[in-house]
């Protein structure tokens, strides 16, 4: 919701109530009192030029949020809603300075008005004030001739500046304000999960190199001995199958022969080939009893 709320209007806006910024600038009454800035310790205190520099140039808007998080110490802003805030309202200073070409020094005397016009909102204090301060801030670094970069502005720039913030900070300024005084509500879900890890045996258990490999060999050779057994297994699984199998045909085709047999003729050469069959069939069981007998009788000499 910051995020969406932040984004300009497009509208051009003053600060509210006052135009006295304007007529301030003017003037530079108020410039002699302000004392000048040191870029060493006044500009660079939230990054240096070097990362300002890196951050312009990351390709998306995924890359520059990463490396951002890091700058600024928001690591949890995929999870933490206020480092989010946070996270969005930096990226959105920087890519205004960016628009409006502000140079390195620049950009970074912008971004610590920024934070702590933020800071401000965060630490509870009413629109009123947040807005005065903002202002105090702007005027104090406003310069006539700000010069091609350096931590102030030139009015004008001044002018987009608080137009800029009107549109978005202020605009939305209670909204800030209630994310960073209200604790976000806090679901928190539990659950017991079984973890697989691996199980190293003890060092008491090793053995020596030697050992090892003979271990590694006999383990091999059992396994190989295992296979060549499955295989032999298998083989005489198959040849009995067969043989079942050649019975079965055997059976069969005796039953289908003693049928034919038994069929009665319907023509005389039915008749004469079943007789024939049938005398066939008496010759070949006589030879096979005969045969049969004289097998069991070399057995018995044997």
């Amino acid at each position: 919701l910051i995020s969406s709320c932040f984004r300009p209007r497009g509208e051009k806006l003053g600060l509210a109530r006052s135009k006295a910024m304007s007529t301030e600038v003017d003037t530079g009454a108020s410039h002699n009192a302000t004392p000048a800035m040191t870029v060493d310790t006044d500009v660079w205190k939230h990054f240096n030029q070097q990362q300002l520099e890196e951050y312009q140039r990351c390709a998306d808007s995924e890359a520059s949020s990463s490396f951002l998080s890091e700058v600024l110490n928001l690591k949890g802003y995929r999870f933490e809603a206020r480092d989010a805030i946070k996270l969005d309202y930096a990226s959105y200073v920087l890519d205004f300075a960016k628009v409006q070409q502000f140079g390195p020094i620049r950009t970074a005397s912008l971004f610590n008005i920024a934070q702590k016009t933020l800071a401000v909102c965060i630490s509870g204090a009413s629109f009123q004030d947040a807005e005065a301060t903002f202002k105090m801030d702007l005027l104090g670094v406003c310069r006539p001739k700000a010069g091609l970069d350096s931590p102030f502005f030139q009015p004008e720039q001044i002018a987009r500046i608080g137009n800029f913030f009107v549109a978005t900070f202020f605009s939305h300024y209670r909204l800030y304000q209630y994310c960073f005084s209200v604790e976000q509500d806090l679901t928190q879900y539990t659950d017991t999960l079984l973890v697989e890890t691996p199980i190293i045996p003890a060092l008491e258990g090793a053995l020596p190199e030697e050992e090892w490999n003979a271990k590694l060999a006999a383990e091999a050779e059992a396994a190989e001995a295992l296979r060549a057994q499955a295989e032999a297994d298998a083989a005489a699984a198959a040849e009995a199958e067969a043989a079942r199998a050649a019975e079965q045909a055997k059976a069969e085709a005796e039953a289908a022969r003693a049928a034919e047999l038994a069929r009665k003729p319907a023509t005389l050469e039915e008749a004469v080939e079943q007789m024939v069959a049938l005398r066939l069939e008496a010759e070949k069981e006589a030879l096979a009893a005969e045969y049969r007998g004289r097998e069991a009788e070399l057995l018995e000499k044997i």
